[in-house]
């Protein structure tokens, strides 16, 4: 930033010292010349010596949500202005893909951004996760030794789970004739 400030200084700096045509904005008057003023000032303010405006422009290209304008600024006194060149681009606005929620995932709703600036111009929404579709159950019945269950399968996404729990039937032991 430095480095560009410093430049800006030395192109002053130069365009002062060069006899370059002045430039006026419209409708500007240049002040009267005052060193052959014949009416003495009273006032308290100190004579202000001579001086005529000379106006370098620097350019400023429209965005999409700004002017384009052009700087004017006396190389002399500091003094600017501007004026606005052109009208603000607008956005290019370029989809932004939605995605369907699962039962795993959540999704998001479709929206828009600029491929410009990269603002967002239509935000995503973010579409909560989908509750599991579990199929009818799988049986499976006790024995002598091992429980019996329901076991669930989510036919989306495979999750599973186990419900029903019944005890296993235990040994039939009877004597032997």
């Amino acid at each position: 930033m430095k480095k560009i400030i410093l430049l800006i200084s030395m192109l002053l700096l130069f365009l002062t010292s060069c006899d370059i045509p002045t430039i006026y904005p419209p409708g500007y008057q240049p002040a009267p010349d005052i060193e052959n003023d014949t009416e003495s000032d009273t006032g308290s303010q100190p004579d202000i010596p001579a001086h005529t405006h000379k106006y370098t422009s620097y350019h400023t290209a429209p965005t999409c949500d700004t002017e384009g304008y052009d700087t004017f600024t006396c190389g002399g006194c500091g003094d600017s202005y501007t004026e606005i060149t052109e009208a603000a681009l607008g956005h290019t606005e370029q989809k932004l893909d939605g995605k369907a929620a699962t039962c795993t995932e959540t999704g998001l709703t479709e929206g828009a951004k600029c491929s410009v600036c990269y603002r967002v111009t239509v935000p995503q929404n973010v579409i909560q996760k989908l509750a599991h579709s579990y199929d009818d159950g799988k049986v499976t019945e006790p024995t002598c030794t091992n429980s019996g269950y329901t076991i669930y399968v989510c036919i989306a996404c495979g999750d599973s789970y186990k419900d029903n729990v019944t005890n296993s039937i235990g040994h039939d032991w009877q004597e032997a004739t």
